[in-house]
């Protein structure tokens, strides 16, 4: 127990916050957070809503490997503390997808490495 607080307080210091606000008027793809030149996105959380029931998706734009889904109206918040966190590849950006019209909106915690 002696160790918490250290503990508690890297969490707190890792990752940047990357706000999400995406306008879809039909299905597509919007890029929402790139990373530096040579650094690849290492997403240590996330906070999303969409308004409307369609499938959402926040994943790695050349891959395509999905972070966090959608699948109806509502809300999706996942804390990856003490788990592997999903990592795209240098230079792979992180978009939303979404299957028809929709506003998502949010955040995405992540760091660069």
């Amino acid at each position: 127990m002696a160790d918490f607080p250290t503990v508690l307080a890297d969490v707190y210091r890792r990752g940047t916050v990357a706000h999400v606000s995406v306008a879809a008027s039909g299905a597509g793809s919007t890029t929402v957070l790139s990373p530096a030149s040579g650094k690849a996105a290492r997403v240590l959380g996330w906070s999303l809503m969409c308004d409307a029931d369609v499938t959402c998706l926040l994943r790695f734009t050349t891959s395509g490997h999905v972070i966090a889904a959608l699948p109806f109206k509502g809300a999706h918040a996942m804390n990856l503390v003490g788990l592997t966190c999903p990592q795209g590849a240098a230079d792979e950006a992180v978009e939303v997808y979404v299957s028809g019209a929709a506003n998502v909106k949010g955040f995405i915690v992540v760091e660069y490495v």
